[in-house]
């Protein structure tokens, strides 16, 4: 037996708006650690620090999700036993974002995650600010 269910009230929104179509642009986080974490090193201040910035990325993606913003976390692991933790270059991850066609970029470093607070870059106009978490949708909107 299959079983099948959609929300009518939704489904009927969806075709009488075509916005509900279009789908909203994305804005990427990228984590970029100030202390170099190394591979060969299976330390507990690099366990803590990558801690630290994960936990930032995804109190940002929760944020913008709550605000209708579509958000995605540029960050690779390599898999194994070791599980070892990569971080591609900023360059690397503005590129990638890139071609993500992400309309900005939050960048999040170890300075950020002490003040409670982001890099937010614009695609379009090549700038960038500074601002906290709670603000962040508003500035996306703003740009």
């Amino acid at each position: 037996m299959i079983r099948w269910a959609a929300g009518v009230e939704r489904l009927s929104y969806l075709l009488n708006n075509e916005e509900a179509f279009i789908e909203a642009e994305l804005v990427s986080i990228i984590l970029v650690p100030e202390t170099v974490i190394s591979n060969e090193s299976d330390s507990y201040q690099n366990k803590d620090i990558s801690y630290k910035l994960m936990t930032m990325a995804m109190k940002v993606s929760t944020k913008l999700s709550s605000c209708g913003i579509r958000s995605s976390i540029i960050h690779t692991t390599s898999g194994g036993a070791s599980n070892k933790i990569n971080y591609p270059s900023l360059s690397k991850q503005l590129n990638a974002a890139n071609k993500m066609q992400s309309k900005s970029v939050v960048i999040i470093g170890e300075n950020e995650i002490i003040n409670d607070c982001v890099v937010l870059k614009d695609f379009k106009n090549n700038s960038q600010t500074t601002c906290k978490v709670s603000e962040l949708p508003e500035k996306i909107r703003g740009f």
